[in-house]
């Protein structure tokens, strides 16, 4: 079905208001816009090219807003869930939040985290990166994005710097976003699809993913940093300012203890939160 304006807006505004409660942020897209950028058509997501979508973040504040509330009122019941880890489980439980916002509407929404596989092929449903790097929420940075040319790169690299886009040029990397208020600090959730919405040209426009990194030398520090010191999170601030929101104490904790790990963690947690 197509939409008027006022009830593009209306969604727009509903989503973006809860989530922003519970430390999300959304953006709009398109799925045509997603499946044209995708090198592998085999991630394509099978609706009309006009179907609306939104790609759905995480903030640094997701944890203390949305995370601890949900292990404090959680207990023991999600010992016999299918889902094991209970952030997945908070965020299952985010995204249905947002869809009931439009329950009495025939929007046909799915929801697609970037836990889930397909068990059809065994691969992610939806490649969140590409979906946050068409909505203009981040910017995917890829091996690519370094240029085959020394020409490319500014007259005032030094040689250690040429020689780090050199080699990042030339192994095998994985690619990774920045987003341009958190820089690194921040989780690309999953995609709420509306399904049974089409939306035209003028109700929604194309951005361009923002621009955060200035040199090819940040790209490549990025990148070297992302693959092989991820544990520090030092890649989460390159390129961005000092005064960066970051993830609270508790939070980097708990992200930088193995999922193994985590129930000790999470114990401890909810004794405190008790």
């Amino acid at each position: 079905m197509g939409i008027t304006k006022d009830e593009y807006v209306n969604i727009s505004t509903k989503l973006e208001e809860e989530a922003q409660g519970m430390g999300l942020e959304t953006y709009p897209f398109k799925i045509g816009w997603y499946n044209n950028a995708l090198n592998d058509k085999r991630f394509e997501i099978p609706d009309d090219p006009e179907t609306l979508a939104f790609v759905v973040i995480s903030s640094p504040s997701m944890f203390e807003k949305t995370f601890l509330p949900y292990l404090e009122d959680e207990g023991t019941d999600g010992k016999n869930s299918e889902i094991k880890d209970p952030l997945d489980r908070c965020m299952k439980e985010a995204f249905a939040r947002l869809a009931q916002l439009f329950m009495a509407n025939d929007y046909g929404i799915v929801s697609m985290h970037d836990f889930e596989i397909s068990p059809i092929n065994k691969r992610p449903k939806v490649l969140v990166q590409t979906a946050g790097h068409v909505a203009g929420a981040v910017r995917f940075y890829q091996q690519c994005d370094l240029k085959t040319s020394n020409k490319s790169v500014s007259m005032n690299t030094s040689e250690s710097q040429m020689n780090l886009i050199n080699q990042m040029r030339s192994k095998k990397v994985f690619p990774v976003c920045l987003h341009p208020k958190y820089g690194g600090w921040f989780a690309l959730r999953g995609v709420l699809i509306f399904k049974n919405i089409r939306v035209s040209p003028p109700l929604l426009q194309p951005l361009d993913p923002p621009m955060i990194l200035k040199t090819e030398y940040d790209i490549a520090n990025l990148l070297y940093l992302f693959n092989d010191h991820w544990r520090d999170s030092r890649y989460r601030d390159v390129g961005m300012s000092s005064d960066l929101e970051r993830y609270s104490t508790l939070q980097q904790e708990y992200f930088g203890t193995e999922p193994s790990e985590r129930k000790h963690l999470i114990s401890k947690i909810t004794h405190k939160l008790d």
